[in-house]
């Protein structure tokens, strides 16, 4: 052999491939090494880097191994334009995700930002919005559920788009005594699921969640200790304004180190007008 030869390992390495993706060019009689005929090794010559480029650059667009090999596979052909949609659509899907992503980092920024300025906020807002909802526990043998567990690693794959949220039950929370009727799960909200690698999982939530109109506020919850006196103070506050709970709160688990015994919670309390607040309105109009 003469010029500059390489083992298998080295040109992989230098052309930036697998040696699995040369033995793979190798097998389809495309990438033809030198054997060496003492010991079999393989040994490429710089003369095979034109392949292995035109290959890499193709994988870059998108094209399968398969693809890489067909005609159709040239910038000079009609039918190459069509061949790029597939990889044009995952970038775009990639975009509108990373948009979205920012777009929840800066609600913990704002929310952050609202907790050290003014801790005590509580705000009647229109969400307008629709989650689904999947218990992470749903059931005693959760960790051998085969149906459930890929939903459960592809919502946590998903983070900041997802949340993890406790899901009292709306009386519970104002009771004095410690209840165990809340449930613990990942929601989503439905118009981000489109954008997941695998979006046909996500069909048959537990829940769906419509959030309207809400009472919305943070508080600090001891996971040993029954609800907080906020909620107390929250019920008050909203009775005073003419509202009464709806529906079943969300309680969104916040950002906090690992081992922290006291952790911030932002509630979403569904709310609507009380009935003697629409009744006393009613007697004013007439």
């Amino acid at each position: 052999m003469d010029g500059q030869y390489y083992r298998i390992g080295e040109f992989a390495q230098l052309m930036g491939v697998s040696p699995d993706t040369l033995r793979y060019f190798e097998d389809r009689g495309i990438l033809m090494p030198e054997r060496d005929p003492v010991n079999g090794y393989r040994y490429y010559s710089i003369d095979c880097s034109p392949q292995i480029t035109r290959f890499r650059l193709l994988r870059a667009c998108g094209l399968s191994y398969e693809q890489t090999l067909e005609p159709a596979s040239s910038i000079g052909v009609p039918g190459f334009p069509a061949l790029l949609n597939g990889r044009l659509k995952e970038i775009e899907r990639s975009i509108a995700r990373l948009n979205c992503e920012h777009d929840a980092l800066n609600e913990y920024k704002a929310l952050s930002q609202r907790i050290l300025t003014e801790p005590d906020f509580l705000s009647i807002e229109t969400i307008g919005r629709t989650f689904y909802c999947y218990l992470q526990f749903r059931n005693d043998d959760a960790i051998n559920d085969k149906i459930r567990q890929p939903i459960i690693r592809a919502l946590t794959a998903a983070l900041p788009l997802t949340f993890f949220a406790v899901l009292p039950d709306r009386a519970a929370i104002f009771r004095e005594a410690e209840e165990n009727t809340d449930f613990y799960g990942a929601l989503i909200d439905v118009k981000y699921i489109p954008l997941l690698d695998e979006p046909e999982l996500f069909t048959q939530p537990d829940r769906i969640i419509r959030l309207d109109k809400v009472c919305h506020f943070v508080c600090t919850v001891d996971n040993n200790a029954p609800w907080p006196p906020r909620f107390f103070q929250v019920q008050k506050q909203l009775a005073a304004q003419g509202y009464e709970v709806s529906n079943d709160p969300i309680l969104r688990i916040l950002p906090e180190y690992v081992q922290a015994p006291i952790s911030y919670m932002e509630v979403f309390l569904p709310i609507q007008a009380s009935k003697s607040h629409n009744t006393i309105e009613k007697e004013k109009s007439e």
